[in-house]
């Protein structure tokens, strides 16, 4: 969240930042809290979402290997996480960029 909140800042308007953030506790199989799911909830909420799993869990496990974060997050319990959200997310770890991003 602390890399993409910033971009998501550059790359929107505040007005149009309003709904991401409001979104983005939502689940992708609709168990969030006002229960919108798939395609309901904007790309940008998807990776807010997942970005800030993802910091939450490096905060809480700063010792385990990125790799493992990212498995862990991303394989956690339900319907989570929009799945081309994961999958860039895993393509970022594989190309090396996350670790140059998180650090």
């Amino acid at each position: 969240a602390a890399v993409v909140l910033p971009t998501l800042w550059e790359a929107l308007a505040p007005r149009d930042l309003a709904p991401v953030v409001e979104a983005h506790h939502e689940r992708y199989d609709g168990s969030g809290p006002r229960g919108w799911k798939g395609e309901q909830v904007s790309v940008e909420a998807w990776v807010l979402a997942l970005a800030e799993d993802l910091e939450e869990f490096r905060l809480a496990n700063p010792s385990q290997p990125v790799a493992f974060q990212v498995r862990s997050v991303c394989e956690g319990p339900g319907n989570q996480h929009r799945p081309d959200a994961v999958d860039a997310l895993g393509g970022l770890l594989v190309s090396g960029r996350l670790e140059q991003l998180l650090t």
